[in-house]
């Protein structure tokens, strides 16, 4: 993980932030999919999905794999993320690019970075498996949602 890709991940959590926003201001909190949905609502669903696997695919694999959650699994409890798990993801991804940003001024001559380790860790955990997996998978395109 670097500075350029942490910084493309806090992009990606940003544009996720105001996808989430346009589906809940339309749908609500906690809207349940349905085969009878609106369109809008599918459309909206599919763009946040493949921001989540854009995401993903950002971070190192050992992330994916060994992703943990501090908020629950949501994807239990509604079909799309919420305002509040995006918020957190575009905070950690601030907190990730600070910490890279930190890591790449150190002239101490240290190679590794716990803090980036575990930042990564906590986005991928509130990531849904399906996303993550999704992402582990470099070869297989965001639009293929």
């Amino acid at each position: 993980m670097d500075t350029a890709k942490a910084r493309q991940i806090a992009t990606e959590a940003i544009m996720l932030v105001e996808l989430v926003g346009q589906f809940q201001s339309t749908f609500g909190r906690e809207y349940r999919m349905r085969p009878g949905s609106p369109e809008l609502a599918w459309n909206l669903d599919k763009q946040i999905q493949g921001q989540q696997v854009a995401i993903a695919k950002l971070l190192d694999i050992d992330a994916l794999e060994h992703a943990f959650t501090r908020y629950g699994y949501w994807w239990e409890r509604c079909d799309v993320i919420d305002d509040y798990i995006t918020a957190e993801i575009a905070a950690e991804s601030i907190r990730l690019l600070s910490a890279c940003s930190h890591f790449a001024g150190n002239l101490d001559g240290v190679e590794w970075s716990p803090a980036i380790q575990v930042i990564q860790r906590s986005i991928s955990g509130m990531l849904p498996p399906h996303c993550r997996q999704m992402g582990m998978d470099r070869d297989v395109l965001v639009e293929a949602m």
